[in-house]
C-alpha cells in the first residue's frame, strides 16, 4: 500500500478545514428570522437594552478608545466591519456553550425540584446567553450595513 505524500496530506487537511469552516459559516450566518426587520426578534427579547448597558459599561471604563477590544467598532470601513464580524463569532463561541450547559442544568434541577438551583442557574444563564445573542444581533446589523454599502456602490457605478 502506498503512503500519502506530504502535499496530499496537506490537501486532505485543507479539505477537512474547508468543510469545517463551511459548517461554522452556516451556523454563524444570520438566519431569516434574525434578519426579519433588521433584528427585531432580538430587540423583542431585550437584547437592545442589554447592548445599551454593555455600551454604557464600556464608555464608563473607557473601552471605546481601546482599538483591540471586541465590543466597539473602531474601523467603520467595509473591511473593518468584516474584521469586527469575525470578532463577534469568537465572542459568541465563548458564551454559547456555557449557555447550553446551563440550560441542561436548569432543566435537570427543575425536574428534581431544586428551585434555588434553578433561580441561580437562570441568573447565570442570562449573563451567558445575552452576550451570545448580542453577537448574533450585531452580525445581522453588520451584514445589513455591508449589503447597503455594496448596493450603493453598484448604483453609483451603474449610473456613471
Amino acid at each position: 500500500m502506498r503512503r500519502p505524500q506530504g502535499h496530499e496530506i496537506a490537501a486532505a487537511d485543507s479539505k477537512r478545514i474547508g468543510l469545517g469552516q463551511n459548517v461554522l459559516d452556516l451556523y454563524f450566518r444570520p438566519k431569516s428570522i434574525e434578519k426579519w426587520k433588521d433584528g427585531k426578534i432580538y430587540e423583542f427579547l431585550g437584547v437592545g437594552m442589554f447592548r445599551k448597558a454593555v455600551v454604557g459599561f464600556g464608555h464608563f471604563f473607557g473601552l471605546e478608545n481601546n482599538k483591540g477590544n471586541n465590543y466597539f467598532i473602531c474601523d467603520t470601513s467595509t473591511e473593518g466591519l468584516r474584521v469586527f464580524e469575525k470578532k463577534t463569532r469568537r465572542n459568541e463561541a465563548m458564551h454559547f456553550p456555557v449557555a447550553i450547559l446551563l440550560t441542561y442544568g436548569i432543566i435537570v434541577a427543575l425536574v428534581e425540584g431544586r428551585y434555588a438551583t434553578v433561580y441561580v442557574g437562570a441568573f447565570v444563564w442570562f449573563f451567558n446567553a445575552y452576550p451570545a445573542m448580542l453577537q448574533r444581533y450585531n452580525r445581522v446589523r453588520i451584514e445589513n450595513i455591508i449589503c447597503r454599502v455594496k448596493s450603493r456602490r453598484t448604483t453609483v457605478v451603474a449610473s456613471e
